[in-house]
């Protein structure tokens, strides 16, 4: 078992970036992206996890796509290493690729292209398991991903959770895509001497379109702050010739005159039984994982009808032809447009929230933040104790917990539940490395600190983090990872809410108009505002400094995302 990085030199197209007018493009608040006339090599950041069986590479700088997969068993290449990016243009970002094994997110990924945070986990044992952990935060939504090999079996198991962050429903769904797909079940043949099938033994994915698998049709809505979740393995085969069947545990093929059988895993006590001319011809199995075996079949060969392999307690493990199918449901239709309004709707106060089935959750987050803006840190806590019991798998609750006791000023305790609870959910979310920031006594010195290093590096990302802070009154906070995280990367928009933090809670107008100059100084680029804060915060800023030119331009800009639904609209909140 190794886990190593690589730079891989891929060649293909120049990206180039359009600029922003006064109408947003649809992939706002990221800016639209063009293929340029010249062909350079991309240096593309590759994640590669091996085990005795297989080879596989996970590229990080590609949106986390299974890059390649090669089967060491029989030295076949399923999915190759692309010598030349295939990009085209199209897509809401203007620019797309199909290529690899990518993750679905949202409607359509705008970041597909992009990069994604990640952490390696190598093994502590023989026995341990290897594995990469992807991390995308893009508008109001954001997932965590994992792909890891385990140490005895030629498998890949792909994970991911998508969570929508606003409280506003949204067209989300999760999955997984493929770049070519077979048209009789969950397999999928990259090459004539191999490919992939797909075991979803808990039917998480069901919705295949366009070699699509998702958890929900595409215009299927995911309620506000509500997590989607699978878990599948995808099991590489090669060597088979015409592909028959494929399981977790084996595979079957066959070549020529020659039944072929490929084990995935230890095949003990097993029997494999062949449908011929009415007859069942059986026969005992017993293979290594990794190993292969190759039966003449004789006179019996072009003439099989059917195969099974079962284990000692003759359960089934692999079956040809396959009587699975995959879903076609249908959302379940609720009603987002009225909750939708509830959330926009700020005179419905917490208390009156709580008690409307559905929106407790909402309720209670409500009180907390009240309770926070009165600085009553014990009615805060509470509050977020009872929206647990609501929704306890929301990652974000459990930092929004942890943050309000570590502002009112107790000191942490070993028995404190929230940051781990939080790290468990969202191990790679940006909010938990600020709150571990805010946790480590401040040290003297002119270096940045290192924890908020990656945050810092994504303009936008860093804006969200300190917008959370903002939203839930933790100005404190606020004003420290604002600093520091100004310390690593100038950034106009967290000067903006600064800024606008100041005059709403402070009236410190003087120290306002310094961060409202620094952002001046600063391009206009990306993190363009679009989230309700950021939004907010222009409004406030471009009012009370009505000569700044830019403040006055960014204010078009959340004009023009309003008026295409991708801001809130501000007239509605109370």
């Amino acid at each position: 078992m190794k886990v190593t990085e690589d730079m891989v030199g891929i060649l293909g197209p120049e990206l180039v970036f359009e600029p922003v007018g006064e109408n947003v493009p649809e992939s706002y608040p990221q800016v639209q992206l063009g293929i340029g006339e010249s062909e350079i090599e991309h240096q593309v950041g590759v994640v590669w996890l091996e085990n005795q069986f297989i080879r596989v590479a996970v590229s990080p700088s590609l949106g986390g796509r299974i890059l390649a997969i090669e089967d060491l068993r029989t030295d076949t290449k399923i999915i190759e290493m692309p010598a030349n990016l295939p990009l085209q243009t199209g897509h809401m970002r203007g620019v797309s690729g199909a290529f690899g094994v990518e993750f679905v997110a949202g409607r359509s990924r705008s970041n597909a292209l992009g990069h994604v945070d990640y952490r390696i986990k190598d093994s502590a044992s023989p026995e341990d398991a290897i594995a990469v952990f992807l991390h995308e935060w893009v508008g109001d939504m954001s997932w965590h991903g994992v792909v890891t090999l385990p140490p005895d079996r030629a498998a890949i198991i792909v994970e991911q959770k998508i969570q929508n962050r606003s409280w506003h429903s949204q067209e989300l769904r999760s999955g997984i895509s493929f770049s070519a797909m077979s048209d009789s079940g969950f397999w999928v043949n990259f090459r004539e001497t191999g490919g992939i099938q797909l075991i979803d033994s808990e039917g998480f994915l069901g919705f295949r379109e366009d070699g699509i698998f998702a958890t929900m049709p595409h215009d299927g809505r995911l309620g506000g702050r509500r997590v989607d979740q699978w878990k599948i393995e995808l099991i590489p085969f090669s060597g088979l010739g015409d592909h028959w069947c494929t399981s977790d545990s084996v595979s079957v093929g066959q070549v020529g005159s020659n039944l072929k059988i490929q084990a995935h895993n230890n095949l003990e006590s097993c029997k494999i039984f062949l449908y011929v001319d009415q007859q069942t011809l059986e026969a005992p199995l017993e293979l290594e994982a990794g190993a292969s075996s190759s039966t003449d079949l004789g006179e019996y060969a072009g003439r099989v009808e059917g195969v099974v392999v079962r284990d000692g307690q003759r359960e089934t493990l692999a079956a040809w032809p396959s009587t699975k199918t995959h879903s076609e449901g249908k959302a379940i239709d609720f009603p987002h447009t009225l909750f939708d309004q509830m959330v926009s709707n700020l005179a419905i106060s917490g208390l009156e929230l709580r008690r409307i089935p559905g929106a407790e959750a909402l309720g209670f987050e409500r009180m907390a933040v009240e309770n926070i803006r009165r600085q009553e840190w014990d009615r805060a806590d509470d509050a977020m104790e009872k929206y647990l019991a609501y929704l306890a798998e929301d990652g974000l609750a459990w930092w929004l917990k942890a943050s309000i006791l570590r502002e009112s000023g107790r000191e942490r305790e070993e028995d404190d539940r929230e940051l781990p609870n939080a790290h468990y959910l969202i191990p790679l979310e940006p909010v938990l490395k600020a709150e571990a920031f805010l946790n480590t006594p401040q040290a003297q010195g002119s270096d940045p600190n290192p924890l908020l290093a990656s945050v810092a590096a994504d303009p936008g990302i860093a804006a969200g983090v300190v917008e959370m802070y903002f939203d839930k009154g933790l100005l404190q906070g606020m004003a420290r990872v604002a600093d520091e995280l100004l310390r690593h990367r100038q950034n106009a928009m967290i000067h903006y809410l600064v800024a606008a933090a100041l005059i709403l809670n402070e009236r410190m107008e003087t120290t306002a108009a310094e961060h409202v100059a620094m952002a001046e100084r600063l391009p206009i680029e990306p993190p363009f505002p679009y989230r309700l804060n950021e939004a907010r915060a222009i409004e406030i800023l471009k009012s009370r400094f009505p000569s700044s030119e830019r403040l006055q331009k960014m204010g078009r800009l959340v004009e023009s995302a309003r008026r295409s639904g991708l801001i809130a609209d501000l007239s509605i909140q109370a």
